[in-house]
Parts: structure tokens; C-alpha cells; sequence
């Protein structure tokens, strides 16, 4: 894990070479860490201990890294009513999906948009990246 100057761009993945341009005040690495990445899959067994019927809101904010949390997740996926993926119109990180990407890996999950929320901006009020909320589409 890149722990940056700023632990909002804490990341699996390096900043690309206009994520480092654009932050370099506030996400310079001052260190790495071993961190363990489990599957949810492999725990959603224990996340739903007690719970009846789970209704499942999944918020991933994982700073580039949200599609392979779903690679993760494919057999908890009929529990996800709705979810939360932040998408980048300017990717910051190598390997980070652009949005057309994420979105269409979203709408193919079977997940419609039903808000957008620009979370970055960049000097010129440019979105960078922005929070997309998604609910389970009525058609699937």
C-alpha cells in the first residue's frame, strides 16, 4: 500500500504521471505497507451473520482499485441492492479504468446510475474524478 502525504490517496496503486503533477503537494509517498487483501466473497458470510435478509449498499472508495473489488465480490453481487464507485474522468493512478470503462463494467453488473457527484476538480474547475452512485437495475 503507498501511504501518501495524504491518506485520502492512499493506494494499492502508484500515482500515474498526471496524478503526481496535479497532487504533488499533497500525495507524495512517505511510505509503503504489507497489507493483507481479502475477497468479499471470503467474508460476506461473516458480514451477514444475524442479518435476516441483507440489503446490501456497497460503498468502494479504494482509490483506483474499485473494479477488482467486484472481481472480488461476484458471488455477493445479487445482495448489493445498491453501490458507490468513485470514477475517474482523468485517471491519478497507473491501471486506474477511465470512466467509460468503469461505467460500462457497472451497467453490465446489471447497475444504473442514479447520481453523479463530482468529488476533484482541477485548476480549471475540470472534473478529475467524481462519485457515482448506482442502483440495482429494475431489468435484471
Amino acid at each position: 500500500m503507498n501511504i501518501m502525504d495524504h491518506s485520502v490517496f492512499n493506494s494499492l496503486l502508484s500515482l500515474n504521471s498526471y496524478g503526481s503533477k496535479q497532487f504533488a503537494k499533497e500525495a507524495g509517498v512517505t511510505r509503503t505497507e504489507r497489507v493483507n487483501v481479502v475477497q468479499l466473497d471470503s467474508i460476506m458470510d461473516e458480514i451477514k451473520v444475524g442479518i435476516e435478509d441483507p440489503r446490501v449498499y456497497l460503498k468502494m472508495d479504494t482509490q483506483g482499485y474499485d473494479l477488482q473489488v467486484l472481481e472480488g465480490a461476484s458471488g455477493s453481487l445479487p445482495l448489493v441492492l445498491g453501490l458507490q464507485s468513485e470514477i475517474a474522468l482523468r485517471p491519478i493512478y497507473e491501471k486506474m479504468p477511465d470512466y467509460l470503462t468503469s461505467l460500462a463494467k457497472l451497467n453490465a453488473l446489471g447497475f444504473a446510475v442514479t447520481s453523479i457527484v463530482p468529488v476533484t476538480r482541477d485548476e480549471n474547475m475540470r472534473v478529475i474524478e467524481f462519485d457515482c452512485l448506482m442502483v440495482r437495475d429494475s431489468k435484471n
